[in-house]
């Protein structure tokens, strides 16, 4: 989203994967789709199965998103908010965080961890750092207010920025975070990840989704491709 509060996509070819599992290798593919060609890269990996071909989409994702998180930060962005996880650094002390919408994780024992159902809206708990290749500062923040029928951490995201930027820009970079990510946290009536799947993240979706076509007439299109190829082998 842009400070004006519109918003802006990538205009650029979209990325289309053949994944292949199993160390398999194949050139990549055009498909005709109605008066439009799909280009499909070929994207292997030695793993195995459907679990393979789920790392191969992956991982060309995480690539993809590197590139894009990277070119903000070189734009000079007042701040890039990347879905999940950090995964690299940027080139400069910018304010890049990584939003965890689904916490699957916990980080604090069971002292600390109690803070988490205590926060109100638009309130963080301290910063803790978190060890591991690219070692991050983190916190817990509150988006809404949960319902008396939901979980104690309904509600709750957590944040993290990568640890180079110094404990305290991180700090700042926490409060700032927990001022305005807030103003964004969807609406349980028109999204069902609400609120951690935040207005711009759900609107970029949906016009994606718009922009992408019929899901089913472009696999038809895919299928009768791979039929015409196998049939002329």
């Amino acid at each position: 989203f842009t400070r004006q509060g519109g918003s802006e996509v990538a205009a650029e070819t979209p990325l289309r994967i053949l994944a292949l599992a199993d160390g398999e290798t194949h050139p990549a593919v055009s498909v005709p789709c109605g008066e439009a060609t799909l280009e499909f890269r070929s994207r292997p990996t030695a793993a195995t199965g459907l679990a393979g071909v789920q790392e191969a989409v992956q991982s060309a994702r995480r690539e993809a998103e590197i590139v894009l998180g990277e070119r903000l930060d070189e734009q000079g962005r007042e701040m890039v908010v990347v879905d999940g996880r950090l995964n690299w650094q940027p080139k400069r002390k910018a304010m890049v965080i990584g939003l965890i919408k689904t916490i699957h994780k916990r980080y604090l024992d069971d002292e600390q961890a109690a803070v988490i159902a205590t926060l109100r809206q638009r309130t963080r708990t301290p910063l803790f750092r978190i060890g591991r290749d690219r070692a991050v500062y983190s916190w817990y923040l509150r988006l809404t207010e949960g319902r008396a029928i939901d979980h104690a951490w309904a509600g709750v995201v957590r944040v993290e920025t990568l640890e180079t930027i110094g404990l305290e820009a991180a700090v700042k970079l926490a409060d700032l975070t927990a001022c305005h990510l807030p103003t964004f946290a969807s609406d349980s009536m028109h999204d069902p990840r609400a609120p951690q799947n935040l207005y711009p993240i759900g609107g970029l979706e949906d016009q994606l989704r718009h922009s992408l076509g019929d899901p089913e007439w472009i696999r038809r299109h895919i299928e009768m491709h791979f039929a015409r190829e196998i049939a002329a082998a």
